[in-house]
């Protein structure tokens, strides 16, 4: 196992913008300047005496395989324990099927964690902060979504005029026993081709006493070309998954977020050849956040992020050009009765990275990255149609708070990986 990491201190250091309307469409009620949700109450203080003033901020989500593409069984980024004010630990897990764990053919593949954490660590009269985890079952379709009460007090998030909702992790997990009406002859711990992940936060009302938090997860499995079990079973499929959420509170109004939206074709990889798809080009992912003058560049996170795989190319000459269990129709086209057409895949992952930064106007341009790809060292049966959308959210603070960074690629053997953040420097 071979751990990566960059740590390091910020960079030095309002405005207004609704949520994705892929996302949250009737939501996110936006009060004021910010980017947050607004109160006013002359009664209630300006900050929580109580609450925990250290946050930890994902800005990197996602996992790659070192050799091939493949299904996604399992897929965890967290920080633990997950309700802690100060997280102690980086946890993952990663599985791709049994050609990845040595149970199919003795074949096994590395893994590697892509995960990026800002921290603060300051005092409540600056930011007060809280975490959860929504557990969650996907089943009947790709997306799972509700809505949470709050109590302002219970959560020590009382008095900040702005409180912003950001995603804080993501669990998958394709190993769900005894689904009704499930094919006995594939194993759902095998995992799914994909046809893309998301989630997404936001606070849709707010008072005094209580917020509305709002949540969607998306975890869509695809059919394969391949394998007709594993097709059949993609109608019936549910998923164990759960969204972590940190509410980030700061006394008066100034977040700001910015959107992307950027849609990708790639050919089809070659049979043994394992090319590296290019990103998004630099001016698609590029995103301007706006903060007060003479403010740092302060915590930058994800709102939402959506990853949407698919097939342009549906025509088909006969039934093996189509998806496992479809035919083709007599007008060409390959059928899906079963679900649409997904994919193996060699990494999905998002991240957010400063590009630069004005002190004379408090601007800080940024990177959104939303990274796909299906390449193999092998075969893939597809060209990849990759469309991705994300809303980051920038939170400045004053100029005397630090802000670190922590940036970790995690080789390992897939299956669950560990790290405390004390050994990677992150802890003071």
């Amino acid at each position: 196992m071979t751990t990566n990491l960059s740590y390091a201190p910020s960079a030095r250091t309002k405005g207004c913008a609704l949520s994705p309307a892929l996302w949250l469409s009737a939501c996110l009620v936006v009060v004021a300047c910010g980017t947050g949700d607004v109160m006013s109450d002359q009664d209630v203080p300006a900050h929580d005496e109580n609450a925990c003033a250290s946050a930890l901020v994902p800005h990197r989500l996602g996992f790659a395989w070192e050799d091939l593409n493949h299904r996604i069984s399992v897929f965890d980024a967290t920080l633990e324990p997950e309700t802690a004010c100060v997280p102690e630990t980086v946890r993952s897990r990663i599985i791709g099927g049994d050609f990845t764990t040595g149970d199919a053919l003795n074949i096994s593949d590395d893994a590697f964690l892509r995960m990026g954490v800002s921290r603060v660590d300051t005092t409540p009269d600056v930011l007060g902060a809280h975490r959860l985890r929504i557990p969650v079952r996907i089943a009947g379709g790709a997306v799972a979504e509700g809505s949470l009460t709050l109590d302002r007090e219970e959560i020590a998030l009382r008095g900040y005029g702005e409180i912003i909702a950001l995603v804080g992790g993501i669990q998958f997990d394709t190993n769900v026993p005894g689904i009704e009406d499930y094919p006995e002859d594939y194993d759902p711990a095998h995992g799914y081709t994909s046809r893309g992940f998301g989630a997404a936060v936001g606070i849709s009302a707010i008072d005094p006493v209580s917020l509305v938090l709002d949540w969607r997860l998306r975890f869509e499995p695809g059919l394969a070309k391949d394998r007709d079990n594993h097709n059949r079973a993609v109608p019936r499929a549910e998923i164990d998954a759960a969204l972590d959420v940190i509410l980030v509170g700061v006394p008066e109004p100034s977040a700001s977020s910015a959107e992307v939206a950027y849609t990708l074709r790639y050919e089809r990889p070659e049979l043994l050849d394992d090319s590296v798809l290019d990103p998004a080009p630099l001016e698609d992912q590029r995103v301007s956040l706006p903060g007060p003058i003479g403010a740092d560049l302060g915590i930058v996170g994800l709102r939402s992020f959506d990853f949407v795989l698919d097939v342009e190319d549906r025509s088909c000459n006969r039934d093996r050009d189509c998806s496992r269990a479809e035919t083709c129709t007599d007008d060409a086209v390959c059928t899906t009765e079963l679900g649409e057409p997904g994919f193996y895949v060699r990494e999905i992952s998002v991240g957010v990275q400063p590009e630069s930064f004005d002190e004379g106007t408090g601007e800080l341009t940024a990177l959104v990255n939303g990274y796909a790809s299906n390449a193999t060292q092998l075969i893939e049966f597809h060209a990849l149609t990759h469309t991705f959308t994300a809303e980051v959210v920038r939170i400045p603070l004053p100029p005397d708070v630090p802000v670190r960074t922590l940036d970790l690629d995690a080789q390992f053997p897939a299956g669950p990986y560990e790290l405390p953040l004390a050994d990677a420097g992150k802890r003071p």
